[in-house]
């Protein structure tokens, strides 16, 4: 069956739409819908993952983890972009920079957070997305540096941002999507 299928990635009831194009051996990731008449820009798939049996057949649950999953790395570019532009604004994050205050501060992927707790410190490098300075709890705006060595899947899962991180890459996908 060509076109996407929403479905689980993970536990934790985190789904993306997967394309399953046949003739390759992958299942690609979006965060976006494909209308059926077009062709999804490659800028926009997450990545891709071997085309091996659901976990569950009934869920359609799919293992994502770092050893079946190919990065794509236009999408991590369209990420750091998004959040280069727009870390500043968003609520969760400021609301860690009014408990760090000073100094440089982790941006966090929250695929790293347990229970209701957010750490920007002692994280693995490749979970944390990329760090801003800070001065009296405030972002230093143009101070946003991607961490190179981020990833967008580590065994602890695929990449999650906060809501309004998450709406302004969908904005800038379906952007992308709409100009190609």
């Amino acid at each position: 069956e060509n076109g996407a299928r929403l479905v689980k990635v993970d536990e934790n009831d985190n789904k993306v739409p997967v394309y399953d194009e046949q003739v390759k051996p992958e299942y690609t990731l979006s965060f976006i819908d494909k209308p059926e008449e077009k062709q999804l820009n490659d800028a926009v798939f997450l990545g891709w993952i071997k085309k091996e049996p659901p976990l569950n057949r009934s869920q359609t649950v799919y293992q994502i983890e770092p050893t079946n999953f190919l990065e794509n790395k236009k999408f991590l570019t369209t990420l750091q972009k998004v959040l280069s532009e727009h870390v500043y604004d968003a609520p969760g994050i400021q609301g860690l920079a009014n408990e760090v205050k000073t100094g440089w501060m982790n941006i966090p992927d929250l695929r790293t957070v347990t229970g209701s707790t957010i750490r920007t410190a002692g994280l693995a490098a490749e979970d944390i997305l990329g760090i801003v300075q800070l001065n009296e709890g405030e972002m230093v705006k143009g101070s946003y540096k991607p961490m190179d060595i981020y990833r967008t899947v580590t065994p602890k899962g695929l990449v999650q941002l906060d809501n309004y991180l998450h709406d302004k890459l969908l904005e800038e996908l379906e952007r992308i999507q709409t100009t190609a």
